[in-house]
């Protein structure tokens, strides 16, 4: 990506709080509605006030800053069948524009970046967009645009994206409500959402309840989900096409085996066995959705 945010940018951008356009000045976007200035570090704009970024996502931010510390970028097993996943479900027009809510390490936009001509990246970790944009630098990736923003106060116009991936945000965010309406306000009618978290207890293997409970509570997840909860929140406004369980059994013990090993082996076997398995509701521990926003 470009190391400067210039004037052509802010045609995709809006101030996250009021909505209203922002105007470029030195290292900093202004709205000139609500008074609020938003930094540009490094390229990449800022959009967080105390206000939208409250203490509820103190947990979240120290948790995944120490996560995307490391600027080494290698491609995990998972992460390649979560991208041709989305792949198979997502538009195949190069000209549509795609948008990675919660993009974290940018598995997803760096594989989207080959198939699209401009794809968003937007994450609440400072550390994860800064790595994200070291990357693309150093890869010669001109095509992403990445910025810092919480998932309820989004900082673009609406009607934009074609195709919206959120994999493993909804969870964290506190106002599930706010970050439903901020989805399809920046979405286009007949987009597609890809959006993964994590499944109802009910549904997950007890041998994993206890694991699940301070994995919960170590990276801030505030509430599970099952295909009833995900058809309430968005009510007659998406519909549900396609529904993935993962996480089973066999994945969740190599996944933990190599919490020591590290062994990329081990790691590309439990996807193929997973993947088998992805219509099997129990049993797993996440799940993944593909809505179409209804006209």
């Amino acid at each position: 990506m470009s190391d400067m945010f210039n004037k052509k940018d802010l045609k995709y951008y809006v101030c996250p709080i009021c909505k209203s356009d922002l105007h470029l000045g030195k290292n900093k976007l202004i709205c000139r509605k609500c008074k609020n200035n938003f930094r540009i570090i490094e390229g990449v704009p800022i959009f967080l006030t105390n206000k939208i970024s409250p203490e509820n996502y103190e947990k979240q931010t120290s948790y995944f800053d120490k996560e995307f510390s490391d600027l080494k970028y290698d491609i995990e097993p998972w992460q390649i069948t979560y991208n041709k996943r989305m792949s198979d479900v997502f538009p195949k027009n190069k000209k549509a524009n795609y948008l990675d809510l919660g993009c974290g390490s940018g598995y997803a936009v760096l594989h989207f970046s080959k198939k699209y001509g401009i794809v968003f990246g937007c994450d609440l970790s400072i550390n994860s967009i800064l790595r994200l944009k070291n990357i693309c630098d150093a890869n010669k990736i001109r095509n992403i645009k990445l910025c810092v923003a919480s998932a309820e106060y989004l900082p673009y116009k609406k009607d934009i994206f074609d195709m919206i991936s959120s994999n493993a945000v909804i969870e964290h965010v506190p106002n599930e409500k706010e970050y439903v309406n901020e989805l399809l306000r920046i979405s286009k009618r007949e987009s597609v959402f890809f959006i993964t978290g994590p499944l109802k207890f009910r549904y997950v293997n007890p041998l994993f309840w206890i694991l699940n409970i301070i994995n919960d509570r170590m990276v801030g997840h505030l509430r599970r989900y099952d295909e009833k909860r995900f058809k309430k929140i968005f009510k007659n406004k998406a519909k549900i096409h396609r529904i993935f369980y993962t996480g089973h059994f066999m994945k969740s013990i190599i996944t933990l085996i190599n919490l020591f090993l590290r062994n990329k082996y081990l790691s590309k076997k439990a996807e193929v066995y997973d993947d088998k398995l992805i219509n099997k509701k129990y049993g797993a521990n996440n799940i993944s959705i593909v809505l179409k926003r209804k006209l």
